[in-house]
């Protein structure tokens, strides 16, 4: 018999087993992610109902999305690599290969003349922004920064820190979102 075969019996045998209960509750093992199939003899809601009842709406829970460990380890060196590329692209003064570890949001906002003012840049679009951080971190003689840990929100969010001095500076100084499977710069409100 064909494989093809096999499925159509199944999902036949499937179907005829779900039309014959009279009712299911279907939990959720979370420690398992086991779906456990329980059979009840309880009349439906629906059954209890007289002609002219109104039927009671559920409370409708959104299930979380189900999400996979975190390799931190290899997560985190993901974002070192980016992290390194970036001040790559800023020792080669490289606007193109910086802006490819940008996210679209980020390289928005750090392209509006309107938003740049009001926080206090000096530059009119995100190619003028580029050249005023190099000249800015040029000045002040910065470096990279020693990255104390990174911090994961979720499996495609990342904020991380680093040192100043001796210390840890109290707020991240980069988020990092990931999209189809690769790390980029990113603004704190992006990937909630």
């Amino acid at each position: 018999m064909k494989p093809e075969a096999y499925i159509l019996i199944i999902i036949f045998f499937f179907f005829l087993f779900s039309c014959h209960m009279e009712k299911a509750v279907v939990k959720q093992d979370r420690t398992t992610d086991v779906e456990i199939v329980e059979e009840t003899n309880e009349p439906s809601e629906r059954e209890n109902l007289r002609e002219g009842d109104s039927i009671p709406l559920k409370d409708e829970r959104v299930p979380e999305p189900f999400s996979e460990p975190i390799d931190e380890v290899r997560e985190t060196e993901s974002i070192i690599d980016v992290i390194q590329s970036l001040e790559e692209s800023y020792e080669k003064r490289d606007f193109e290969m910086w802006k490819n570890f940008l996210t679209d949001s980020y390289k928005k906002r750090y392209n509006d003349p309107k938003f740049l003012n009001e926080e206090g840049w000096d530059a009119k679009d995100l190619g003028s922004f580029f050249a005023l951080l190099i000249e800015t971190r040029k000045s002040a003689n910065i470096s990279a920064l020693s990255i104390s840990r990174v911090e994961f929100i979720s499996s495609n969010k990342a904020l991380v820190y680093v040192m100043f001095g001796d210390e840890e500076f109290p707020e991240p100084q980069h988020t990092f979102i990931k999209i189809n499977d690769k790390w980029y710069k990113g603004l704190l409100e992006e990937g909630e």
